[in-house]
Parts: C-alpha cells; structure tokens; sequence
C-alpha cells in the first residue's frame, strides 16, 4: 500500500509539473530562510549558557534617579570586596576591567601586537567557566606575573598554540613588563566577554605601578549566590549599607542584572564594554523565521486546492473503487511528506551554498559543522514535520471530502470547498507583507536617524590615536606643538579619552559644596586646553580652560544636564566636589552645549571636563576636510620621526561611533532581506490563489467575452476580489506595525518620528505585488478563446 502510494505521489508531482516546481520553490526557501534563523535566534539566546551555576550568577550595576535618571554599569573595587566577604548568601564575587596594549613574544620586540585584554581576579575562569585547552582554571591566574591568552592570539605572537610557559612582554608607558603564560583559552564566540587575554588584577610593573588599580572606581563585578538564596535579600542588605555611608543622597541604588541577560537585555546600562545583541531585533528575526515558514506552508495549500479540481475525478473514481477516506487523507498528506522532505534536502544544499552571505549579514562565522553543532538536524526534523503537518493536513481533508456523483462531474471545478478559508489565507498574507515591510521601513529610517543625527560635535574630520608608547609618552608635547603648526590641521587635543570610546576611565559621584544634597554621578573626561577647540564642542555660558590661567587646572567645564541634575540655578558661583563633599572644591568656568558621547539608546548623562596633567593617552587631531589625505601622510612621517619602533595606526571619530551601531545595522540588513523573501513567498501564494480564482471562473469569463465585456472588465473582476482583501488587511495592518514599531523605537533614547511614510511605501510595494501577480495571469485568461472555456457545455 506504501509502495503504492508513492507511486501514485511521483506520478502526480510529475503530472503538475507548474504546481510541483512552485512548491519545490516556495517551501525549498521557506524552510533554509526559517532554518538558519531558527538557528541563529537559538545561538544567540544561548550567549553565556557554559558559566557556571549561570542561574545564579549577576552583574552590579547601580540606578540613579533625577532629573537625568540612569543605569550605571561601572562598579568600584570596595564593593567586590565588601560582596566577597560580607554576605552570607553570597557564594563568590569577580572583578574584571578592559584594556588594550601592544605585547611582543621576549626578545623580539618587533612583533608587536594590539590585544584587547581584561584586568582580572583570580578566580576568573573559575567563574565564568570560560575553557581552557591548557592550564589549571584555578591556578592560571594565580601569580600576578602570569598571562592566559587564546588560542589565535598564541598563535599570532609565537606562531603555535604551544605557547605554555612562553614570556609575553606587554609594553608600558615608563617600562616594559614581562608575562608568563601559564594558561591558553579556547576563542571566545558565545560568550558578551570577549578576550585576546587576561592579566591579573594584581599584576604590577617594575616601577610598582599596578595599573588596574587605576579602575579602582569603574570596573565590572559579579556575583554568585548560594543555591536557594534570593537576590533581592543580598540586594536589599546592600542598599540598606549604601544608605548608612556618610554622605549618601538617597539618589542612588544598587541592583543585579542576570548575567543570562546580558548580551541581550543590558542596553540601557551605561558605560558598558561587552559585546551585545539586541533582544528585540533577535524576537523580530524569530517572528520573521515563523512568518517564511508559514507563508511557504499557505502557498502550498493555495496551489493544491486551486489545482485539487483537476483531481477530483481521480478521487471519485477511487472512492467508487472503495477507497475510503483516511486511505485518501494518507495518500495526500504522504505527497504533503514526500515534496516537504524533497524541498529539505534543497534547502540544506541552499544552505551550504547561502552560508558564507548569511555570515555578513549577521556579522557571525557559522560553518556547516557549527550549525550541526548548534542542532541543525533536530531543528530541520521539527521544521519539516511542522511544515508537512500544516501544509498537508487542509488539502489532503478537502480533496478526500469530495463525493463520488459530484466529483464525477464536469462541475466538479465549482464544488471545491474552502473558497472562505482560502480567502483567510489570503488575507493573513497580506496582513504579514503590510506589517513587514511597514516595520522594515520604520527600521530603516531609524538606522538613517543614528548615522546622521547630529551630535553636538564635530566627528567627520576628527581621528585619534594613541600616545602611551614608550617614546611618545615622554615627547607628546613635542609632538603636538609640531603637528599644530601644519596647515592642515585646525587643532589636537592630549587626552585620557575620546569621544568615540562612549566611555571613560573616570566617573563618579559629583556634589554641589555648598549643598551636598544635591549630587549626579558624572562621566568624566581628563583633557589639556584644546580639547573643546578641537572637537568644536559649543559653550552656552561661561568661557573656555585658558593655559595661563593657574586657577584653571583644578576648573570644571560642564555640560547643561550636569546642571540640570544638580539643580544649580547659578553654576559659576558655586563650587562642586567629586566623591565627597569633604574634598577640595572645584569652580565651574563654563557650561557646553549637550551632546552625545555614547549610544543614542540613552539618554544625555552629566558630563565634566578637567584638566589633566597625566594619563593623557590619546591625541585627537581636527583636520581640514580638503587636506585629509595630505595631513595624513604628514602625521604618518612625523609619527616615524618620533616613534621609529611601532606603526601609526589611528581611526576617524564618525567611524568609531559607527561601530556603536554595527550590530543594528547588521540585524537591520537581516531583517530587510528575510522580508523581502517573506514578500517574495506571498506573491507565490498570491500566483496560487489566482490560479484557482482563474480555473473556478473560466466559464463565466468565457460567457462574459461571447456576451462583449472587454479585457478591461474582465480584469477588474478578477482583480476586485483581491484589492478588497488587500484594503481589509491594509487596516488591520497598519496598527499592528504602528506599535511594533513604537515598540522597536522605544529602545532608543532619541528616535525617528514614524510619520505615514512606511505605511505608504508597504501599501504601494503590496498593491504593485498584486497588480503584476493578478495582472499577468487574469490578461492571459482575457485574452483565451471563450470556445475553450465552454465547449463542454
């Protein structure tokens, strides 16, 4: 019986050669576009599943309230310690800090190479269970001159992944100092800390200087608890310590993020430095994974039953034979099988070939052998028994259903039933192009919003570059005051930092002197006096830093929502201090104009700039835009002249801001594209369904013509039918895109206006889908001869 229902599947697939090769098509597309981005959405929400007890694992963060309310990633080192030691239900805290520098393999000082690395606890790959394929986890970063590096980065500096107990010399500002490698990690890839390297925190230059302790006050610090302890206990203990410190404003809290969440769900906490994804651009991909799958699954449904007439005298003549109707129902639901399996094995072919274009769009580097890792089998068994189920089970009940006299009969094309169901599938098609391509607009136009949004500063001309090289460090000065005097350059600026890092070394609690009550915890940027000339940054009140003013370099300028938050009416009569209200005072001289310094996903924070007489590590140098290839050159020639040993290597401000939005655009260019498949899969379906509307009325075309209706009449016919379900579902539509797209905004701080544009655009796409798919077909069915359509009357 099986055998003979296959047979009898392959002899109709190759008997409706149009209808098989549509679904071939359809479901071929719907199931590799659903598959990979079901595997990918499932990548993504398993970012950090190998920590350890992970269920029980946080990150500390704290809350500001006022006039710029905010949540604060940075931590200080005194609550590691104070979380280490003094809770009971705390089962182990962990610090860790990033940075980059240049190593070189010991004795060969020219293979430097820039590693992005983090100042650690010891207890780090304990922790956070990060694998190491040599080294003991608990042992690794025990001695502060130790080093654990990957293993692409032992390769690059020593040419093997052999590299344990090799010397790594990391390069210093006054003095070199060497490492050992004590522990080699497997490459990061799912995990939001990303690493080249980990140095322990206690790790100290031969000068004495331990540089992590210059985070002392912004770092990041976990927590695990012990299993059956609520954090909301440990959380409740410490802002109850919090608000018995002198000083303590009440303005301030401290809370726990679930380490689970943070590659997806931290965007609002400032001053981050992980890696990120973005929860609602990952549920719109998942959305869209189920939206191709069963837009695939209705075309194939559209098809069968719009063709199902032409077998109807094969379902009567079987059912007059004896065939009863579940051995009808098993024969087309194994056809339902039998295609959906085909269009599998095409798919995972589509797959191998489409894999390197879907890593750009994803910034991702899957391979077959990652996906099959990731669960590409169990995952396409579930998809193709999804897909089987849903797109066989309504045809195979419809054409069992016909009976014998009826099917027999010439009019047997008039008698399908489900034209109200098809009608329904219909619309939900043009409800998802409608609601699609609406929020694809909608997504674009905020990405637009983000490139070119005005910042407050100048960016476009403007590149930085670090100075914290062993000759540079000493001659800075030298080389500022030289590359000022080139006419291509309108000013440079020595700095701690810049600001496309969205970031800085230095933050804190800042208070009015003469009212301690009122505080902001302010971002914090050391600078010499060129810094606002050079990013053309705009004073609203008060003057610039002056070199010959002494009283200048204990001076603050600052930006209006550090005003606004301290709630000073008279901001250069007033005098302000940093972490404590018993600390030196320091005088305000000038007030800039807001601007954006980090993600436009949050909001303006209190900004201070002072005068800094160390630690400047960074040059930011204002081009003129004519000159930009000649000033380059000349800044290459003179960095040779004072920093013969390193290369000058440097990046453009508008691009480092652009990379705060990399991932948003990746995923934006993701969604676009699996739209457009998404629209591609309905105007299938829209095919199918005039293929049936066609067959069903070709007598009364036929009638019509021989009565003298024109094509254009003719047309309209077919057409009204389709352009009223379209009205419909544009009204349904239109709402639900309205507030996704709300929703998707409201992950930003400062977005676009939506405005009728995106609901033009998917209105105009959807009605041109409809009047090249309905058009073509209903003019050929004008244009037949009507003695074709009647002559078995």
């Amino acid at each position: 019986m099986i055998k003979n229902y296959f047979k009898l599947a392959i002899r109709n697939l190759w008997k409706n050669k149009l209808v098989t090769g549509t679904n071939l098509i359809g479901l071929t597309l719907g199931i590799s576009c659903s598959l990979l981005l079901l595997l990918y959405v499932q990548y993504e929400y398993a970012m950090d599943d190998f920590i350890p007890e992970k269920e029980n694992t946080y990150f500390l963060y704290g809350t500001q309230t006022g006039v710029n309310s905010r949540k604060v990633g940075l931590s200080v080192e005194d609550d590691y310690k104070d979380l280490s030691s003094n809770y009971a239900g705390v089962k182990e805290a962990a610090i860790i800090r990033n940075n980059s520098s240049d190593f070189y393999p010991e004795d060969n000082s020219t293979k430097k190479l820039s590693i992005d690395y983090w100042y650690a606890s010891s207890n780090f790959f304990e922790f956070f269970g990060f694998p190491l394929i040599e080294g003991n986890a608990a042992q690794v970063l025990s001695d502060p001159s130790s080093i654990v590096i990957t293993e692409s980065t032992a390769i690059a500096l020593f040419g093997t992944s052999n590299a344990i107990g090799k010397t790594v010399t990391m390069a210093g500002v006054l003095s070199d100092k060497a490492l050992v490698v004590r522990g080699i990690a497997a490459d990061v890839k799912n995990s939001h800390i990303k690493f080249q390297a980990i140095i322990p925190w206690e790790m100290t230059f031969p000068s004495g200087l331990q540089p992590a302790k210059g985070y002392a006050y912004s770092l990041y610090t976990y927590v695990k608890t012990i299993a059956g302890t609520s954090i909301d206990d440990i959380r409740s203990l410490k802002n109850e310590k919090l608000a018995k410190e002198p000083g303590f404003e009440g303005d301030f809290s401290y809370e726990f993020f679930p380490v689970t969440d943070m590659y997806l769900k931290s965007g609002d906490i400032q001053f981050m430095s992980f890696a990120s994804g973005s929860a609602s651009a990952i549920q719109t991909l998942l959305f869209i994974a189920i939206i191709i799958l069963v837009v695939a699954c209705i075309n194939y449904i559209n098809l069968q039953t719009a063709k199902g007439a032409r077998r109807s005298k094969e379902v009567g003549v079987r059912k007059v034979m004896g065939a009863h109707r579940g051995q009808l129902i098993r024969q087309f639901l194994g056809e339902a099988i039998l295609v959906t399996v085909i269009s599998a094995i095409f798919s995972i072919l589509l797959i191998d070939v489409g894999l390197s274009s879907f890593n750009q769009l994803t910034g991702k580097e899957f391979t077959t052998a990652t996906l099959m890792n990731e669960g590409l089998l169990p995952v396409l068994l579930g998809v193709v028994l999804f897909t089987s189920l849903f797109s066989g089970l309504y045809p195979a009940l419809v054409l069992s259903s016909f009976q014998p006299s009826q099917a027999l009969k010439a009019s047997a094309r008039e008698s399908l039933k489900g034209g109200r169901a098809r009608k329904t599938l219909m619309f939900v098609q043009f409800v998802i192009s409608l609601f699609l391509i609406a929020v694809t607009v909608i997504a674009f136009k905020q990405n637009q919003f983000l490139h070119q949004k005005d910042l407050g500063f100048n960016k476009d001309q403007v590149i930085t570059f670090s100075v914290s090289t062993k000759n540079l460090s000493r001659n800075y000065r030298s080389f500022k005051s030289e590359i000022d005097a080139y006419p291509g350059v309108v000013a440079s600026s020595v700095s701690t930092d810049v600001l496309g890092s969205g970031y800085t070394n230095n933050s804190g609690p800042m208070m009015s002197k003469t009212n301690p009550d009122l505080s902001a915890v302010t971002t914090i940027f050391g600078v010499d006096f060129d810094f606002l000339k050079t990013y053309d940054l705009k004073l609203v009140n008060g003057r610039d830093f002056d070199p010959q003013s002494s009283s200048d370099s204990s001076a603050l300028i600052v930006n209006e929502a550090f005003i606004a938050q301290l709630g000073l009416d008279n901001p250069m009569e007033d005098e302000v201090t940093l972490y404590n209200p018993n600390n030196r005072g320091m005088k305000i001289i000038g007030v800039v104009k807001d601007f954006h310094f980090q993600k436009l996903h949050q909001k303006i924070s209190p900004v201070a700039f002072r005068i800094a007489n160390r630690n400047l590590w960074n040059l930011s140098v204002n081009m003129k835009a004519e000159n930009i290839t000649e000033t380059l050159a000349f800044l290459e020639s003179k960095w040779a002249e004072f920093e013969p040993d390193q290369a000058f290597t440097y990046s453009f401000i508008n691009d480092e801001f652009a990379r705060f939005y990399a991932s948003e655009t990746r995923l934006l260019k993701a969604i676009s594209f699996f739209s457009m498949v998404s629209i591609v899969l309905t105007a299938l379906g829209l095919f199918g369904m005039v293929t049936f509307v066609i067959e069903r009325k070709l007598k009364e075309i036929g009638i019509r013509k021989v009565l003298g209706a024109s094509g254009t009449n003719i047309n309209f016919i077919i057409l009204k039918e389709f352009l009223m379900v379209l009205a419909i579902a544009a009204v349904i539509s239109i709402p639900l895109a309205l507030g996704a797209g709300k929703e998707w905004l409201s992950n930003f701080a400062y977005s676009t206006d939506i405005g009728v544009l995106p609901f033009l655009v998917a209105l105009v796409i959807s009605l041109a889908i409809v009047l090249f798919t309905v058009g073509l077909q209903a003019i050929k069915a004008a244009k037949a001869n009507p003695i074709n359509a009647l002559k078995s009357e």
